[in-house]
């Protein structure tokens, strides 16, 4: 499990996605669009969604791939960590 705050830290560091896609994103997964940054998801869902707003940035914008490619190493290792416990 991971939390809500690991989302939000990512999209605040990355901007991998905007707030209306995170908002989406919660409500989909927990059924609050704003949860408290306290609350758990499933981190294989929350990088699933991380790698696919990167996916579609690097489609749209080529010169976007590198930072999209960090932007999901430090998902992976942030999620994965959060996993572990």
């Amino acid at each position: 499990m991971a939390t809500c705050q690991a989302l939000y830290d990512l999209q605040e560091k990355y901007s991998f996605c905007d707030g209306n896609d995170l908002h989406s994103f919660f409500r989909s997964a927990l059924g609050d669009p704003s949860p408290s940054g306290c609350v758990e998801l499933d981190s294989v869902r929350a990088l699933k969604f991380v790698e696919n707003c990167c996916d579609a940035m690097a489609l749209n914008s080529p010169s976007l791939a590198g930072h999209c490619e960090r932007t999901k190493i430090e998902a992976r290792r942030k999620l994965a960590k959060k996993e572990k416990k």
